[in-house]
């Protein structure tokens, strides 16, 4: 973007500030603006950065950021400025001063010459000139220097204004120095070069290649920050292409190195790191969204299998990437925050591929339940989906399936996340119906979100009767569990609920004491219509056939139905015989069998 000649910007402001200051004193005329700042300023973009070197001995940059400190008023001893007296460099905060200057930092150096030993990211740091401090910085483009007093522009290496001009990126003096001496500045290198479209000069990209493994000493903070800003320009796929031709892509994602080669199915057009790139193209140049195509499909090299009929499947690739996606990005030190919403993205990729190009195989609930799990991130989201959509083969592209999705989703007024969904129960109520705090409280409130998203009108009725179902099945499932699980040892007596389940283990038959459990089964059967004879038999039947045999116990209590468990024969199973006393004589209950056999009823 063209600055206006006139447009004020935060950096102007402090520049000339610091011009009028500085007028009549010891620093007026030494005082040079530095690198990013001036190319940009050059190159019409609006500058940012605000890097001074501070002419005259080791100490200048220090003793000039004190002065104007004390100037301000806003000088802390031993923090404000922050000083690095090793390297000559200090920070001055401009917040709170009384000047009106915006609440920015700013970074002073004296002209310096460094020297670095092998594996050390500290170097040696003496006396040096102007021409000194441009010549160890990482490109010519960024070696400029302009006197804030006399706004004249100094190109020491003399190729600087002309390498903005042709567009060629280059380093000031001997590239291998340059690189080995912080090898952060291949990444800069590559990142300038797709940040402006700019050319590569002959012999850096052989020095990258030859340098490459050096990446390995720079801090996975450093390195994530370049990745980042490599990752949100127009030509992103160029500058992943550098990344791996100058082999730092194996050092920094080997995980996505790999990728390279790997043929896929008759759904793609293109091995699976080329159709990373293709989805890197197709995306939104957002943080989130390029994450979230650069690691979509990074769980493909693990979950790789050949099918009888010679096809190739990624069976749960998506399951796999979000936990590699996690592990490369806490590796690279990214935010909690961030990992957490790439991660979910690489997940939720292929959540709607069933859905065809016009969305119409998915169902209201199944586009609720996405915008909500998306968290606030549908947006993002969608546009991988999209741009993964785009980058597969013509037959299976679905290239109107996001926009149909985008509509359907707003005209069902889905949730955005899932704490915009009310429901007309809480855990709290759950509880207070005689449910224990623990894990069933959880997969109860879970079934009835799962029932808002397929009604979202669902009642206070409906949600209680879910509680009310998932509370008897748990119940009958803890019977069973003790009844069939492992094998008794000793007699023991376990409390159920509503009753007590005995069990001794010398004899051949089970005694099962559980008549407040069977009354519990029907009085929540009766709750919705008046419960007959043939109706209990019905439920007592397939309580059997569900293998619930020591439910039932005894009904007589309540029913006029007995139900006796004999005896455990090897050879046959175990015997059930049913017998019926009812009032009714004219209730028929002929059609149900009297005598199962245990074997049957696990068969059933």
């Amino acid at each position: 973007m063209k600055l206006s000649k006139n447009k004020i910007t935060e950096g102007k402001i402090v520049l000339r500030f610091l011009k009028n200051i500085i007028k009549n004193t010891k620093w007026e005329g030494k005082i040079f603006i530095v690198g990013g700042y001036v190319r940009d300023e050059i190159m019409g973009i609006d500058p940012k950065d605000l890097d001074f070197v501070v002419y005259g001995n080791i100490s200048a940059g220090i003793d000039f950021s004190t002065w104007l400190a004390q100037k301000l008023n806003i000088y802390k001893e031993d923090s404000n400025p922050v000083i690095f007296p090793s390297y000559g460099t200090a920070k001055l905060s401009l917040v709170n001063n009384n000047m009106g200057l915006p609440n920015i930092d700013l970074e002073f150096v004296a002209p310096r010459k460094e020297e670095y030993t092998a594996g050390s990211r500290k170097p040696k740091v003496t006396n040096g000139d102007l021409t000194d401090e441009v010549i160890r910085r990482d490109l010519t483009i960024n070696s400029l220097l302009r006197n804030i007093s006399t706004n004249q522009i100094l190109d020491l290496t003399g190729k600087g204004l002309n390498d903005i001009k042709q567009g060629i990126i280059r380093t000031p003096s001997e590239p291998d120095v340059i690189f080995k001496d912080d090898p952060l500045r291949m990444l800069r290198a590559i990142r300038f070069t797709v940040k402006y479209n700019f050319k590569i000069a002959e012999g850096i990209l052989e020095s990258i290649i030859k340098n490459s493994n050096w990446i390995n000493s720079i801090s996975k903070e450093r390195i994530q920050d370049e990745l980042n800003k490599i990752l949100v320009t127009d030509k992103v796929v160029e500058g992943m292409e550098l990344l791996r031709t100058t082999g730092l892509l194996k050092y920094i994602i080997p995980e996505l190195d790999q990728m390279v080669g790997m043929m896929q199915n008759s759904h793609h057009k293109e091995d699976a790191y080329q159709h990373t790139l293709s989805v890197l193209r197709n995306t939104q140049p957002t943080l989130i969204s390029r994450l979230m195509g650069l690691f979509h499909d990074i769980g493909k090299v693990a979950t790789k299998s050949i099918g009888s009929d010679g096809e190739v499947h990624f069976f749960d690739h998506e399951n796999v990437g979000e936990q590699l996606t996690r592990k490369i990005m806490t590796r690279l030190k990214y935010p909690n925050d961030i990992i957490d919403i790439v991660a979910l993205g690489v997940k939720s990729h292929m959540s709607l591929k069933h859905g065809t190009d016009d969305a119409s195989k998915l169902s209201d609930k199944t586009l609720r339940k996405f915008s909500a799990a998306s968290g606030g991130n549908l947006s993002d989201f969608l546009d991988l989906i999209h741009a993964d959509n785009m980058s597969h083969s013509d037959t299976s592209s679905m290239p109107n399936q996001v926009n149909f999705i985008r509509k359907r989703i707003e005209q069902l007024k889905a949730p955005s996340s899932q704490s915009d969904i009310k429901l007309p129960i809480n855990g709290n109520d759950v509880i207070a119906m005689g449910v224990k705090q623990g894990p069933l409280v959880g997969k109860i409130m879970n079934t009835i979100q799962d029932a808002w998203y397929e009604n979202p009108d669902l009642t206070r009725e409906d949600a209680l009767k879910i509680v009310n179902d998932m509370k008897l099945k748990n119940e009958i499932n803890e019977i069973r569990r003790i009844m069939y699980g492992n094998i008794i040892q000793e007699e023991k007596s376990y409390e159920i609920g509503y009753g007590t389940l005995k069990l001794d283990p010398f004899s051949q038959s089970y005694d099962v004491e559980i008549s407040n459990i069977t009354k519990k089964v029907i009085d929540f059967t009766s709750k919705f219509k008046p419960i007959s004879q043939k109706e209990i038999q019905t439920l007592v039947d397939k309580l059997m056939r569900l293998g619930m045999i020591t439910l039932i116990g005894h009904l007589t209590e309540h029913t006029n139905v007995e139900i006796k468990i004999w005896e455990i024969d090897k050879d046959s199973g175990l015997y059930i015989e049913t017998y019926h006393e009812s009032d009714d004589d004219d209730e028929d209950l002929s059609d149900y069998d009297s005598t199962m056999r245990y074997s049957d009823f696990l068969e059933k």
